[in-house]
């Protein structure tokens, strides 16, 4: 998606206006890419994370378009500046529609070498980060019977791979956790909705595609000589961008090819639906139109 563009987003998002929707880690990477798509379709934003600098780049850029945003610098690690975070965003854009829990942290490396402190942390932010964002926003959207809670999960919440033990661990907790809440609303007739977005890799560089403008992975095919392999297609670069979101830092990092892994799948309660993810902010907004009856 891109800057000022509504391809990939539903009608009912593109169209409405007013909503107030808080988005976790949204000084960076998906986050902020999605706060800038929910703004582009006329919601109201509550942006936390860590990064001071970061925060105050996507407000620049979210008020150089003319969206209002609030942005409270908050860790979600800690679940009472989450509660306070909420509470300012309430009192002063209106009652959360939409609530985005997208912070994460990751440690790059065998788990010999990872420190007790280190993995707690990804923990910490990763899945609790979550819960705490959750836990909040059922407590201010079941009273009214409404909302919205989006959770960024990863492909690694299916499959792990090596030297992301933390963070594999910490997806497929969220995923539990999800699960579970979602029979427990479902028991209850509650209609208050959860989702969870299974998305890919987003390390890699995006290139427009001639014929449509839409990014695409896929390496520009020669055309001269040898069709290359279908096998070598498969493989990574060799190096990724790893995150945290909640900070605003980004760091590139050396690790060995891999296969891709090319299926994610984006699961919902109600209605029960599956969408094939793109990008990461897409997604998300297209989510969010479907719970309301999109």
């Amino acid at each position: 998606m891109y800057p000022g563009s509504t391809r990939g987003i539903r009608k009912e998002v593109a169209t409405a206006s007013g909503l107030v929707v808080v988005v976790t880690g949204a000084s960076s990477g998906v986050g902020r890419a999605t706060a800038r798509a929910f703004g582009r379709a006329g919601a109201m934003l509550g942006l936390m994370a860590r990064g001071v600098e970061g925060l105050d780049g996507v407000k620049k850029e979210l008020d150089e378009i003319g969206v209002p945003s609030l942005a409270v610098p908050t860790d979600v690690a800690d679940p009472y500046l989450v509660r306070q975070a909420a509470l300012r965003i309430e009192n002063e854009l209106g009652p959360i529609a939409v609530w985005v829990n997208d912070a994460m942290v990751t440690v790059f490396s065998p788990l010999e070498s990872i420190t007790p402190e280190e993995f707690r942390r990804v923990t910490d932010v990763t899945y609790l980060g979550a819960v705490y964002g959750t836990m909040e926003a059922l407590r201010l959207m079941k009273p009214r019977d409404r909302g919205v809670i989006v959770q960024v999960g990863s492909a690694l919440s299916y499959r792990a791979i090596p030297l992301q033990s933390a963070y594999s661990g910490a997806k497929h907790a969220l995923r539990g956790f999800t699960d579970s809440l979602r029979c427990e609303l479902m028991h209850e007739g509650s209609n208050v909705r959860v989702t969870m977005v299974q998305l890919r890799s987003t390390s890699r560089n995006w290139r427009p595609m001639p014929s449509s403008g839409r990014a695409s992975t896929r390496p520009a095919r020669s055309t001269s000589g040898p069709r290359p392999r279908r096998r070598s297609s498969r493989r990574s670069s060799g190096r990724a961008s790893w995150t945290d979101t909640s900070a605003g830092r980004a760091t590139t990092l050396s690790r060995p090819s891999s296969r891709r892994i090319r299926i994610a799948r984006t699961t919902c309660s109600r209605p029960c639906r599956s969408t094939w993810t793109r990008t990461g902010a897409s997604t998300i907004a297209r989510t969010h139109g479907a719970l309301n009856g999109g």
